[in-house]
């Protein structure tokens, strides 16, 4: 495989990750696995800043690669953002 296409497929992991974990947890679905599922891709859109950083080692020179660099940023704030959001809403 091309070094882009790599860095490309791992950058598009957190962005993927956030959106299905957010959509999941504003669904009405609740069973087992599916609490799995939440967690594997909370957790893989948290760390959406270590995929830019291993994304940008692979492929320094692609601004498709620094786009969704940016975008695996903008993840793991928006993950961030919904659980402090979370803590506030239970907690008021």
């Amino acid at each position: 495989m091309n070094k882009k296409v790599v860095a490309m497929i791992v950058e598009l992991i957190p962005i993927i990750s956030v959106i299905t974990s957010i959509s999941i947890l504003l669904s009405s679905l609740d069973s087992e696995p599916i609490r799995w599922v939440v967690r594997i891709t909370t957790l893989l859109s948290f760390f959406g800043f270590l995929f830019f950083v291993i994304g940008h080692k692979i492929c320094k020179d692609s601004k498709l690669v620094l786009v969704f660099g940016i975008l695996d940023l903008l993840s793991t704030l928006a993950i961030a953002g919904f659980y402090i959001l979370v803590i506030f809403s239970i907690a008021m």
